[in-house]
């Protein structure tokens, strides 16, 4: 165990060599305090775009779009990768080199014009300081105020919103702000890369700390105190990114110790460069040349951390849940998801390259979004876990929909969906990022197995079907790769799935194929069936393009429509003949029957106005909207939890829609109906 005592320096947000510090941090896609200069620079407009999240916080689309995991994911989601470094500064020698060339460097200034009139010692030092930073000591950028008399009021504290709306565009030669200065080596801005776009990819979070006492700065004549006092003093660096090789150690290696993308050849960054002996150009004409012989700042230390999430650390510090205990999660598994990933947002570029809107990678096509009431009563006191505790009425949206990508006509066969996403459900949500919702989502569809295993067989699956074009080309590919693997169980279940050609959801049957838990000790899945008779078409013409929609609409005109639908679980009995990780297997309703928790009731509605389509296009549906006492279990949902997040991302960002979950209206449905409403 070690402790570093750290101290808070006389001045605010000041470090040992004098500068303010914690300026130029990046605006993260999704917080409200973000401001001009700290994003990416959007080419020819003089706007600032936001840094996806995913940079930062693991689990999430980065700014291509991928989301950085890797083995134990669970541990991984919501967490980022924290740099400790102990860095070592010589205050002493940071004022000798400066006030040693700052006058020589006024001088030449002065004699090739570049200044009006003399500076004073104190106004070159601060000036020659400011070169090789980038930024004045009181933290304003160069770029914004090149000065050069700024002795007056450099030492005052300031403010941390500090102007940051600046670019180097308009200062290639870094005639204002040096090539090699360190602010401009570490954030290049608008610099490098395709329309200056490079730097959005190696961006950190970080903070400084100072450690060690301060030490004696200016006396009353305006001297530089320089003499050693044998004090040991620095700041303790610590940064945040999801990817440490491509984030803080291309900063670290690449831009602080190589100047080559700065035309700068083996030149380092004067203060943090590794090498002894220094030399650092102030452009000009001619150039000015300040030099030393000794490291300015020295790392005694540095660590690697994972910084885990909120969820990671309750686990943790939770006892063991057991069903949690049965999932086993194979070490292909974090680099087979990237690929399903991938391939589904290079789906939906394709699909969408030119259309609007973006639609959902999984049952993009909806056949209705429906209000409805989430009706739990009667609970048997085995299910009685979060949403099934107690009774209550809920409001909910349950979208119908089809799963062919791009969407098909109604006349042929397709797999049938039904999302239901609860409202007003409070309590302990999974994704940190949602403790504030007061939504469960439960994700169904029309078999009750999944036709694959696990991830890395959703990978190879999705690698020969989603490059193809046309429908033909995706069933042959798909009948190769079951083929192959002489798995006819697995085509089979394709097959039946995909096959559905009912005449109205209303009267399909749905499962979750894919387990749950129930608390902490027990594993389900979820049943929905119709309570009524077969409503039939409806008088809708089943060769129609939307003919599901026409049939639902028909059943639903009436003012006194009213349909039911039972939610029932399953629960798990014994874990060898009912796995977790293997949803091609049935769960036999011999040896475990389905039970009835909640009753949900559909009502006379219009549906098809613009404003509720639009509302449906929007809705995001994941089984990882869900209290923790009812998580998603298993591989598949492991990958849909990835996929499901990426792919919402891309459609709301390409439509230009917040991502946000919706709230139960102000007057809650058991007011409206009662608890014992049926």
């Amino acid at each position: 165990m070690y402790r570093q005592y750290v101290e808070t320096l006389p001045e605010k947000q000041r470090e040992h060599f004098g500068f303010a510090d914690g300026f130029g941090q990046p605006a993260v896609e999704g917080m409200s305090n973000n401001l001009p200069g700290q994003g990416t620079l959007r080419p020819g407009t003089g706007t600032w775009d936001d840094i996806k999240a995913g940079e930062f916080i693991l689990g999430y689309p980065n700014e291509d779009g991928e989301s950085e995991l890797g083995p134990a994911a669970w541990l991984l989601y919501d967490g980022s990768f924290m740099v400790y470094r102990k860095l070592e500064q010589n205050v002493p020698l940071f004022r000798a080199v400066i006030s040693a060339q700052a006058t020589p460097y006024a001088q030449a200034s002065l004699n090739a014009c570049r200044l009006s009139s003399p500076l004073s010692r104190r106004a070159a030092f601060e000036l020659t300081a400011a070169k090789l930073v980038g930024r004045w000591r009181d933290g304003k950028a160069l770029e914004i105020d090149p000065g050069p008399d700024r002795d007056k009021d450099l030492r005052k504290s300031t403010s941390p919103y500090l102007q940051n709306d600046f670019s180097y565009g308009d200062d290639l030669d870094g005639y204002t702000c040096p090539r090699g200065a360190h602010v401009r080596r570490t954030n290049p801005r608008d610099l490098l890369g395709v329309h200056g776009q490079e730097a959005r990819r190696h961006r950190i979070i970080r903070r400084g700390i100072p450690y060690g006492p301060p030490y004696d700065g200016w006396d009353g004549d305006g001297e530089a105190d320089e003499a050693p006092d044998g004090r040991k003093r620095g700041l303790i660096f610590i940064c945040f990114n999801a990817d440490l090789e491509r984030q803080f150690e291309f900063v670290q290696g690449q831009w602080c110790n190589d100047g080559n993308d700065f035309n700068l050849g083996a030149e380092q960054d004067f203060l943090l460069g590794s090498r002894r002996d220094g030399r650092f150009i102030i452009e000009g004409d001619p150039p000015f040349f300040v030099t030393r012989d000794k490291r300015m700042v020295i790392t005694r230390g540095c660590e690697y951390l994972l910084m885990p999430g909120l969820a990671a650390l309750e686990l943790l510090s939770a006892p063991p849940a057991a069903v949690t205990g049965r999932e086993l999660i194979p070490p292909e598994e974090p680099a087979a998801t990237h690929r399903v990933v991938d391939l589904v947002l290079d789906q939906m570029h394709r699909n969408y390259a030119h259309a609007r809107p973006v639609r959902r990678g999984q049952h993009p096509k909806a056949h209705a979004v429906l209000k409805a009431d989430f009706i739990v009563k009667d609970v048997p006191a085995e299910f009685r876990h979060g949403l099934f505790a107690q009774d209550g009425v809920y409001e909910a949206w349950v979208r119908y929909s089809s799963s062919h990508s791009p969407p098909q006509s109604d006349a042929k066969p397709d797999a049938q969906g039904m999302a239901i996403k609860v409202m007003g459900v409070t309590g302990e949500k999974i994704l940190p990022s949602e403790r504030c919702a007061t939504t469960q989502d439960f994700i169904l569809v029309n078999h009750d197995r999944f036709f694959l295993h696990d991830a890395q067989e959703v990978a190879d699956f999705a690698e020969l079907v989603a490059p193809t074009v046309s429908a033909l080309d995706g069933e042959i590919a798909a009948l190769r790769f079951f083929l192959r693997r002489r798995n006819l169980s697995g085509l089979e279940t394709l097959v039946k799935t995909v096959s559905t050609h009912p005449a109205n959801p209303f009267d399909v049957r749905y499962w979750s194929q894919t387990p749950y838990a129930l608390g902490d000790d027990a594993a389900v899945k979820y049943n929905v069936q119709p309570s009524g008779p077969p409503l039939g078409a409806m008088g809708a013409r089943r060769c129609g393009n939307n003919a599901l929609e026409e049939a639902m609409k028909n059943a639903l005109a009436p003012a006194d429509a009213e349909y039911w639908f039972e939610f029932r679980i399953q629960r798990q009995t014994d874990p060898v003949t009912m796995p977790i990780e293997d949803p091609r297997v049935r769960w036999s309703e011999r040896v475990s029957p389905f039970r009835t928790v909640a009753m949900i009731r559909i009502g006379h509605q219009d549906f098809t106005t613009q404003k509720r389509r639009d509302f449906g296009e929007n809705l995001s549906f994941t089984p990882w909207h869900s209290l923790w006492a009812h998580r998603p279990l298993g591989g598949i949902n492991r990958v849909r939890r990835a996929v499901y997040q990426a792919s919402s991302h891309l459609r709301h960002e390409r439509n230009g829609a917040p991502l946000l979950e919706p709230g139960a209206s102000p007057t809650p449905a058991r007011l409206r109906h009662g608890a014992g409403a049926r």
